[in-house]
């Protein structure tokens, strides 16, 4: 599954419209996004994740704690939470 730092958004996946929930909806190479979007803390620990399918967020989120520890994992299903 292709990974995706935040920082490289620009350079990496095209924007291509909101979707109904008012999200990105992105491409990567020309076809939808199946990956995930990561951002971090300044320490280097992941600070959360958001999976992407068919260009939409949806599929597993994790949020961290600072230390790296999971705080939050739930599940969106075209962008919404579907459970925790």
């Amino acid at each position: 599954m292709t990974r995706i730092n935040d920082k490289d958004l620009d350079k990496l996946l095209e924007f291509v419209d909101i979707d109904n929930a008012g999200r990105c909806v992105f491409h990567y190479q020309g076809k939808p996004f199946n990956g995930i979007i990561e951002s971090f803390y300044e320490n280097g620990n992941r600070m959360d994740e958001a999976e992407y399918t068919d260009g939409h967020v949806g599929g597993v989120q994790r949020e961290y704690l600072e230390n790296g520890q999971i705080q939050e994992e739930y599940h969106k299903y075209f962008a919404k939470p579907e459970g925790y």
